[in-house]
């Protein structure tokens, strides 16, 4: 890539050559450029240094975090405790993949967050200044310090109002069947609420009459034979 690059640079400066052997002296308009050192940006920007604070902040909780779960496995383990220290064990595999999974995802939020501010500041003084086009300083070969406008850019960006927003949790998710044990729980909770909610029917109140029966019946009178 670098080798195709150098080649076409070369190529381009042997046409302005072969011009100017042309004798035309027509000059072609200048065109301005600028640098920026972005690892110099992150090294002196008040912003820079806020972003890398929060990130260790983050990195120490997750390891006091670890550090007591630590202890208390060596507690376990002294009492002879299998079953905490399996329980441990596990809680632990959970914790680290959570804490890895948080700082990786809050180190790309910060560094998104970095570089659009950077951007934005980059594009505003290249706008003003008149400058064509912008490069970073390792992708320079030569340039004179002139161009150079690291400084003034990390002025503007430490001006900039930069949200990073909350930090995230550390806490593993729950697990699916820790879900649906706690949703147990509380629907038996809520059962005795609700049976005591349903009103019971009244002791007093009166049953009601049974039917009577259908009365038998009467006899016939009997008739004396005739004499």
């Amino acid at each position: 890539m670098k080798k195709s690059v150098i080649l076409s640079g070369l190529l381009a400066l042997s046409m302005f050559g072969l011009m100017g052997m042309g004798g035309n002296k027509e000059e072609a308009p200048r065109q301005a450029v600028g640098i920026v050192q972005t690892v110099q940006v992150y090294e002196q920007s008040k912003l820079a240094k806020v972003a890398t604070e929060r990130l260790e902040k983050l990195q120490d909780e997750a390891m006091a975090k670890l550090d007591a779960m630590q202890k208390e496995m060596s507690a376990a383990e002294e009492a002879k405790d299998d079953v905490k220290k399996q329980r441990l064990q596990v809680e632990m595999q959970q914790q680290l993949y959570s804490m890895q999974g948080a700082l990786e995802a809050e180190q790309q939020k910060v560094l998104k967050v970095l570089q659009e501010a950077m951007q934005k500041v980059i594009g505003q003084c290249r706008a003003e200044k008149g400058m064509t086009v912008v490069f970073e300083a390792g992708s320079a070969l030569s340039y004179d310090q002139a161009v150079d406008i690291t400084s003034e850019v990390v002025t503007r960006l430490d001006q900039e109002k930069v949200d990073f927003g909350p930090l995230p949790s550390l806490e593993p998710a729950p697990a699916p069947e820790q879900n649906a044990a706690a949703d147990n729980a509380a629907d038996a909770a809520k059962a005795p609420a609700r049976g005591a909610e349903e009103k019971p029917e009244s002791a007093d109140a009166a049953p009601a009459p049974a039917e009577k029966p259908a009365e038998a019946p009467a006899a016939a009178p009997e008739v004396a034979p005739a004499n």
